[in-house]
């Protein structure tokens, strides 16, 4: 339950600074800040709602939580690739360890 409750921290803590990179996308592309503060919330939701559940449903809402936060990465990329926004790849790379810490949480050997 541990890592649940850390990976809960790291998105929480990740969410003001994808606000305000949404933000600025928001300038040249509303439409792809609008994904990005849709999916992050989503991210939290369905992470914070697998703590209270068991078996299948756990993975089914850490999986969830995954797609978007992939979705969230890949915009970001895009953003970037684009010149939308400026020091990209830190959060990039954040979002990334917190797709990859869902996807062990999902996926992990069952006892």
């Amino acid at each position: 339950m541990t890592s649940r409750l850390l990976i809960i921290d790291e998105i929480i803590e990740l969410a003001p600074v994808l606000e305000g990179m949404a933000r600025t996308i928001g300038r040249h592309s509303p439409e792809l800040a609008a994904q990005i503060r849709r999916a992050w919330p989503r991210v939290a939701c369905n992470a914070g709602e697998s703590l209270r559940r068991m078996g299948r449903k756990t993975t089914n809402r850490l999986d969830d939580a995954m797609g978007e936060a992939r979705e969230v990465h890949t915009a970001l990329r895009y953003a970037a690739a684009c010149g939308f926004v400026e020091g990209a790849e830190p959060v990039i790379d954040q979002v990334d360890k917190v797709t990859a810490t869902l996807y062990k949480l999902a996926h992990k050997p069952r006892a």
